[in-house]
């Protein structure tokens, strides 16, 4: 038996959420006799771990943010407990598996699904064994990076069920105050959007819970925690719509009280059927997420996307028709894209909410160049500067136009600008009015009211030059990420 940590680094986001992606690993050490902790840097201070109660540490981390703190934690360990081993994994560490095994302060390095290859690693470490036997990870070995085998894919049917009574201050994260608990029924997702690093992280691979697995534990955890909504965290939770059916079909003869929210693909929603439709809502389905990106066929195809504009909107206007709530996402700043294509995606959204008035449109985000993604070869001839470290992946920030030097000046204005505008216009229970920067404050409602009477102005002129009022919403935003919780 060893004695795990599990950590989290604080990824510097303004509504903390538990770290769903340790919870499966804490599960099957845990069904393997290990003892486990989780430690969440969003609320802990890492000075107060006693270091000597450990065997082994386990680090997440996406690349971005959460890599600085990763960092942070890692430099304190290494100063306090030289030899403890530091394990690493996480998004960041299966898109550059070489580059971060070489860190000093990484001494394994996690390729992808990290259940199995976590617990042989352990083993391995209290056996005095190779690492070479262990598959699924890279570290380093006399002087040279080593990368092992691949390993097959976990079947999720096995998985334990989710020790959510490890997480530390649980009452505290954003999504428990609001009743709403995530869970992950399938892994991996067919497609191979340009922009989206699931395709590398999985390889390409979808696989699923059977529906009776799934019902099984949201049953326990509705019946446990008693949340209001769950949200299927699955990065593509209707692939197999027999699947789908089966599980919506299940929660109801169980009589599970639950609401239920997942993202969706528009080539396969614009198929669904009324009694589909209809079977979503009676299992509490309230509401479905999707990726429409760009308004501008080029830019569809340019990116994989392998949608059309017209699964749009015959989408919505179906969700509509059947009192489905739906949600829309766009992005934009990709390589090659034009001025002209931004305005086909601003058309597009007056089109879709005319057709569904109650349609969110959530923001138009600035596409972010994620380390060997589909595209991410394109982005590096068009200019963009690769990150050398870890150091420099922690600087790295999503949504941020200083990323991508191909937009002119006036176009990197533009997409600043209407990221932050279409949040006030249309996401009206979205990220924007729900932010600190409101909060209990007497004049919220007064510049909440002002900032949606010129974004409804801009948006319907498309005037978004001299855009004063979100500068300061922006500097706003920047401070209250840079702060303390």
């Amino acid at each position: 038996m060893a004695n795990v940590l599990l950590i989290n680094p604080d990824p510097k986001s303004i509504h903390p959420r538990y770290p769903s992606a340790l919870l499966p690993l804490a599960g099957v050490l845990r069904s393997n006799s290990h003892r486990v902790e989780i430690f969440d840097g969003q609320f802990q201070d890492c000075r107060n771990i006693k270091l000597a109660e450990y065997d082994v540490v386990g680090i997440t981390s996406l690349t971005g943010p959460q890599i600085h703190s990763a960092l942070k934690i890692a430099r304190w360990i290494k100063t306090k407990a030289k030899t403890l081993p530091l394990i690493w994994g996480g998004v960041h560490c299966s898109l550059v598996p070489e580059q971060t095994a070489a860190h000093e302060l990484v001494d394994v390095a996690v390729r992808g699904e990290g259940e199995e290859s976590f617990l042989e690693l352990i083993e391995a470490i209290q056996k005095r064994q190779s690492l070479e036997i262990v598959k699924g990870i890279t570290f380093k070995q006399d002087g040279k990076i080593v990368s092992t085998a691949e390993r097959d894919c976990i079947e999720l049917d096995k998985l334990p069920y989710l020790p959510f009574e490890l997480l530390p201050n649980f009452h505290k994260y954003s999504n428990i105050k609001r009743k709403i608990m995530y869970f992950q029924t399938s892994r991996g997702c067919p497609y191979s959007c340009g922009f989206c690093y699931s395709n590398r992280v999985h390889k390409g691979r979808w696989r699923a819970m059977s529906a009776e697995r799934a019902v099984e534990e949201i049953k326990y955890i509705c019946d446990t925690f008693h949340p209001e909504t769950i949200s299927f965290i699955d990065d593509e939770f209707f692939v197999d719509q027999r699947r789908v059916g089966e599980i919506c079909q299940k929660l109801i003869d169980a009589k599970v009280d639950i609401q239920w929210g997942s993202s969706g693909r528009y080539d396969q929603a614009y198929k669904y059927t009324s009694d589909f439709l209809k079977l979503l809502k009676a299992s509490g389905c309230v509401g479905v997420s999707f990726g429409g990106e760009s308004g501008s066929t080029r830019v569809l195809e340019s990116i994989n996307k392998r949608i059309t504009v017209e699964q749009m909107k015959t989408t919505v206007e179906k969700f509509k028709e059947n009192n489905l709530f739906s949600t829309v996402n766009f992005m934009s700043g990709f390589p090659g894209e034009k001025k002209e294509d931004i305005f086909k995606t601003f058309d597009l959204i007056d089109e879709l909410t005319r057709i569904d008035p109650g349609l969110m449109v959530n923001s138009i985000s600035v596409y972010t160049p994620f380390p060997n993604t589909p595209m991410y070869k394109e982005a590096l001839e068009y200019g963009f500067r690769e990150p050398r470290s870890l150091e420099e992946w922690g600087e790295f920030f999503y949504n941020d136009v200083s990323n991508l030097p191909w937009l002119e000046k006036e176009t990197r204005s533009l997409l600043k600008t209407i990221s932050l505008l279409t949040e006030c216009e249309f996401n009206r229970k979205g990220a924007f009015k729900s932010t600190r920067l409101f909060e209990d404050s007497p004049i919220k409602k007064i510049a909440y009211t002002g900032l949606s009477f010129l974004a409804k102005w801009r948006w319907r002129n498309r005037n978004f030059r001299f855009p004063v009022e979100w500068r300061l919403l922006d500097a706003g935003l920047r401070f209250i990420k840079s702060g303390e919780r």
